[in-house]
């Protein structure tokens, strides 16, 4: 019998998601304020008075990032100051009602791009008669406290073509416009006021990605070592981010008891192996650039085995390197597993050998009718054929023998088993007898 011979694999157990550039992804935000100011943010028409407020804010500097997508965010607070006065001799209820309408517009002023309308004010008077003294006040005015209102909205923009004339290095302006609405009613003899005052506020929020690197070990390739012999499994690491690696990248491992760490074959890595608690434990510095979407150089780990006997054995390998955030696929676990490269013998002495077929023959009493020049082949009788090891042929060796005596009296050159009762026993041979010159053509 021939020894099995023990071997050692080294296997790789990992799940890796297929493989995307990273990057963090971040914000910045950009602002105007809009000082506290009487409502009357306008064009107006008639006499040419522009007294629209202007937001400038800075555009994203492409040199951050990717932009991603840009939101937009306006809010305005309003103080209203309401007064009335009943002017008529009669009592009368009387009511003053305030809106204000805030519109941002896009860069060239054709559109809006929010719209607010705040309530800014309600007030009722139930007023006297006339008093007398147009003074807002008494039994038939009244001046209304400061009455604050606020509103915001928010819109967002993630298409290519929306968010373009935002990247930059210059700035973007946006009008703001905003007038207050106000209506009194109640007596036809009447007087109201109102002054209506507000602020407002525009930011913009850039959200964007920064590039970085995200390092990823993919393998350590399967090997197969024999006991006491060496052999070289390589670990596989590429720079899967969208930023350049430019620093050291630093691996680590720690080899279960029965294999020991022997060197490192490329001069790309530089490593040192330091061994306790019967195990070794290795380090290796790579240190260079690595674009992006490229691969780490091959790191060839040569090691030896030794009195591998258990499986299971696993040992863990991590990577690292300065300027990644992404650190949950640094690491890989691989194992040690047994296996064989040869088969076990196999017994053969319990086999049985074959018996060979035994040979059928023409019996010595079978009349040879190939001479017998009187014998035509309608009267000639049919030759019948049995085994020369029995005199005493069974039924069944006789209707064979019956059968085949037929097939010959054609004349044929056959060759077919012969069945004597359930055993094959050799083969029959019929050759063509010759013709008599008394057969017909």
């Amino acid at each position: 019998m021939r020894k099995i011979l023990p071997i050692i694999t080294l296997l790789l157990f990992v799940s890796i998601t297929v493989p995307k550039a990273y990057a963090a992804t971040t914000q910045a935000s950009e602002s105007c304020t809009i000082p506290h100011s009487r409502l009357d943010w306008r064009i107006d028409a008639s006499t040419s008075t522009n007294t629209v407020k202007d937001c400038v804010i800075a555009q994203f500097n492409p040199t951050l990032g990717k932009l991603n997508s840009v939101s937009i965010t306006a809010e305005a607070t309003t103080d209203t100051v309401q007064k009335m006065e009943n002017k008529d001799v009669s009592p009368h209820t009387m009511n003053s009602t305030v809106t204000v309408n805030l519109n941002l517009k896009n860069t060239a002023s054709t559109s809006d791009i929010i719209t607010l309308s705040i309530a800014a004010a309600d007030a009722t008077l139930v007023a006297d008669a006339f008093d007398g003294t147009l003074d807002y006040a008494g039994t038939s005015g009244k001046s209304f406290p400061i009455e604050y209102a606020h509103d915001n909205t928010t819109v967002s923009y993630s298409s290519a073509s929306d968010i373009t004339q935002f990247s930059g290095t210059g700035s973007l302006t946006f009008p703001v416009y905003a007038i207050a609405q106000w209506s009194c009613t109640g007596s036809g003899n009447a007087q109201c006021g109102v002054d209506t005052y507000a602020t407002a506020a525009i930011s913009v929020t850039y959200t964007y990605e920064i590039p970085e690197p995200d390092l990823i070990i993919n393998s350590c390739t399967t090997q197969t070592i024999n006991n006491d012999t060496t052999g070289i499994y390589p670990i596989h690491m590429a720079n899967q981010g969208n930023a350049d690696i430019n620093g050291d990248i630093i691996v680590t491992g720690t080899l279960p008891s029965c294999l020991s760490y022997q060197n490192v074959t490329s001069t790309n890595w530089t490593c040192t192996n330091s061994r306790s608690s019967d195990k070794d434990t290795f380090t290796c510095t790579f240190t260079g650039i690595v674009p992006a979407g490229a691969s780490v150089p091959e790191l060839p780990i040569k090691v030896k085995a030794h009195a591998c006997t258990n499986l299971g054995d696993s040992y863990k390998i991590s990577v690292q390197t300065n300027g990644e955030t992404k650190t949950t696929n640094n690491s890989l676990t691989c194992s040690v597993g047994l296996g064989s490269t040869e088969s076990p013998d196999i017994d053969d002495s319990s086999l049985n050998t074959p018996t060979p077929s035994v040979a059928i023959v023409k019996n010595d009493s079978i009349t040879d009718q190939d001479n017998d020049t009187s014998a035509s082949p309608s009267n000639r009788s049919p030759q019948v054929l049995s085994s020369n090891s029995s005199s005493n042929s069974s039924d069944t060796d006789s209707t064979v023998g019956n059968v085949l005596g037929a097939l010959a009296s054609t004349g044929m050159i056959i060759a077919i088993p012969a069945i004597i009762g359930t055993s094959l026993v050799g083969l029959v041979y019929i050759t063509r007898r010759k013709k008599d010159k008394s057969d017909k053509v």
